[in-house]
């Protein structure tokens, strides 16, 4: 009896890595529309929407950050890569 492998029995899966440009155009057509997703390495990642308490904290934190670090650094804030 010849042994059985694995991919005798089940196909090899290979996942869609998303491109920022493949991404940025996916959700300029709406496809994503009324979802919050981050593309994180290249997948899609469904995310809570960034509340008023989140905002305000990561805000405050940065503000000390750059109070303290002064021109030694630059502080960005977490936003998503399309912020202005």
């Amino acid at each position: 009896m010849t042994p059985v492998t694995e991919d005798q029995h089940f196909p090899r899966i290979t996942l869609y890595r998303w491109t920022t440009e493949r991404y940025h155009q996916a959700v300029e057509a709406g496809i994503f529309e009324g979802q919050s997703l981050e593309l994180l390495n290249g997948e899609l990642i469904e995310m809570s929407p960034e509340g008023i308490l989140h905002a305000g904290l990561s805000s405050d934190g940065a503000d000390y950050l750059r109070e303290k670090l002064g021109d030694r650094a630059k502080v960005r804030e977490a936003k998503t890569d399309n912020a202005s």
